[in-house]
Order: structure tokens, then sequence, then C-alpha cells
């Protein structure tokens, strides 16, 4: 049976081949899959021939952006009242996206337990129907205490290595060495492939306030998927209503949504989905970005920064 370029870039994105690395796929136009896969193909072997996948990996990310700024539907624009914030003195508290949470402690997301990422993928439907549920990871947690689920990205980098989205490791060096006065405890984390409304309209108003009362002042917050890119867009527009200022770290591929929610500050890296922080294993690079970030808390916003640094 005959099947087209357009069919196969379909099936990528949850159907009969599901890619979560390459599901965006199916948002370019068939001559730009045709010279996608062409290019692809090219870059592998001259990677394979040098040992060097720099120009793969950004020739990847390129076309991501690519494909997800073709999608800039209209988002209501949001105020920032954002003020300035010294880490020296303001506790400091971390909300990822990223789907982590402490092995012994499962969030049971849709009500099952142990759930496989190969089975979350098949229910992203369900996952976007629903409330997000916020996981309480303590800031002592080692990374090979960390479990990782999410239907909206290929998990398995954040499971080699969590800091590729979840700088619990980094803060906790940067608070030793006195760069953060305070970190609030527990750290947060959730799946950003949940549904937008119940976010803006009681999951994250709720969160806000719950996060107000641990005594913070300034919030970290890291984006993963493309949903997570909105929904924790607008937490952190609840965490800016309850007066906390917020920083928000996204990929390039989906800035056009920072300045459709109208985010005061926003650090954004040219890393492929799935990797906002960095490259698994790349301790400086990764600390790098977290350190670009938290620059952030000290200007005055509307703030966006982009970091020139390729994906290692």
């Amino acid at each position: 049976m005959t099947e087209t370029l357009a069919a196969f870039a379909d099936s990528l994105n949850y159907g009969s081949r599901t890619d979560l690395n390459f599901k965006w796929l199916h948002q370019l136009e068939s001559e730009d899959q045709a010279a996608f896969l062409a290019h692809l193909l090219r870059e592998t072997m001259r990677a394979v021939d040098s040992g060097d996948v720099g120009a793969l990996a950004e020739m990847i990310q390129e076309a991501q952006v690519r494909a997800y700024r073709s999608d800039q539907r209209a988002r209501a624009p949001m105020t920032a009242a954002s003020v300035r914030r010294d880490l020296s003195s303001a506790p400091l508290a971390v909300v990822t996206a990223s789907g982590h949470f402490v092995k012994t402690d499962d969030p049971a997301p849709l009500g099952v337990s142990g759930m496989t990422a190969e089975e979350a993928a098949t229910r992203v439907t369900d996952f976007l129907r629903s409330a997000p549920v916020l996981s309480d990871i303590p800031i002592g947690t080692p990374d090979e205490a960390l479990g990782v689920l999410h239907p909206g990205y290929d998990p398995e980098p954040a499971r080699l290595d969590p800091g590729v989205v979840f700088p619990g490791r980094i803060l906790r060096e940067l608070t030793e060495e006195g760069r953060i006065g305070r970190l609030v405890d527990p750290f947060f984390s959730f799946i950003g492939a949940a549904s937008r409304k119940r976010m803006i309209n009681d999951t994250g108003p709720r969160w806000a306030e719950h996060i107000a009362s641990l005594g913070t002042e300034a919030v970290l917050l890291v984006a993963v998927c493309p949903v997570c890119h909105l929904t924790i867009g607008h937490l952190a527009r609840a965490l800016e209503a309850r007066g906390m200022t917020t920083v928000v770290v996204f990929i390039e591929a989906f800035e056009h949504v920072a300045d459709q929610l109208g985010l005061p500050r926003v650090l954004i890296t040219s890393h492929p989905l799935g990797r906002t922080i960095g490259a698994p294993h790349d301790g400086r690079g990764q600390r790098e970005v977290i350190e670009a970030a938290l620059e952030l808390f000290a200007v005055d916003a509307p703030a966006r920064h982009h970091l020139d640094r390729g994906y290692r």
C-alpha cells in the first residue's frame, strides 16, 4: 500500500508511529517535510563520519521552530505587573511542567498508578481535558529518586538526567555557593499537557495561593512540551497576580506564546523539544541556562533574553 508523506508525518503525531520528538513534522507543508527529511539523512551521515552531532541538532531544532511558529492562533494578551527581586533575600520557588515526581509518591495521573510512557501517549486527549496535579518534591531529593511521566514530550532524556528540564541539583549548588538566599521547600512539578481552561479559572489561582502561603517572593518556571508553554504561562500570570515575580524558561519554538501571553520575564533557549535547560549530562550548559534565568529577576520587566549558546 502506498503511503503519502503527509500520512507518514501524521502518523508521528500520536498515530501508528508516535514519536514525541518529531510529532511536529505534520505541521510543515509537504515540500518542507520532504526537504527536512532529505536534510536529516545527509546530516545524519555527516554526524556518523565526523562524530559531531552539533549541526544535526541545530538543523532539527530550526525545523521544529518553523513548524510550531506556523501555529500562531490569537490568544488574549495579559498585562505584566512584575517587580524586580534580589535573590539573596527573596525566597525562590521552582515549578516545572516536566512531570517529575518522587518515585515513592506516584501522582497517579488520570487515576492510574504506575502509568507507562506509552500509555500516557495514547491518553494524551484525556490529559488535555483534565486538571493538572501538582507534585511536591522536597528540595533535597537526589536525581536518582525522581520519576518522570509526560504525554507531550519524550521523557527519556529527563530520565537519563532530570537536569534537562528540572533544575533541582543546579539550584541546590547555587544556594550552597550563596548565589540564592533561600529555596522554597518543596520544589513543584506537574504534567503541563493539561486543560488550559482549568489552569486559568481554577488550578492556577489555587496553586498561586498555596505557593504564596509558603512565603514565596520569586518563582522560576520551566516549560517543556507545546501545551506546557501555555499552561505554565497561565500559571505564571496567576503567580504574578499574587505579587510574586516570575521568570519562565521557554524554548525558541514557543517564543510567540510568551509574547501572546504578555509574560514579564522570559529566557529563550535554542534547544529541541523536551530539553529546555540543556542536553543530558551537560552540567555546564545547564548551569549557564539557569544562571541566565536567575539574572532576569533583577531587571525591569518586560524582559526577553535569548541565550546565545547551541545545544551541546
